[in-house]
């Protein structure tokens, strides 16, 4: 069994998100019916995810 730790977006996110905001702006945008959040609130919200998963 792989641990959460070897996930890719738990590994590397600042640069998987990097290269793929810009689709997630694009694409997302296009299909929701209201605003979405910002590249920049994902990323604040997935790195306060990690710090609190890494007990920080």
């Amino acid at each position: 069994m792989t641990h959460i730790d070897e996930a890719p977006l738990i590994k590397d996110f600042s640069r998987l998100w990097t290269d793929l905001s810009e689709h997630y702006v694009e694409e997302l945008g296009q299909l929701a019916y209201r605003p979405i959040p910002t590249p920049e609130e994902i990323a604040k919200s997935q790195n306060e995810l990690l710090q609190i998963l890494q007990g920080k």
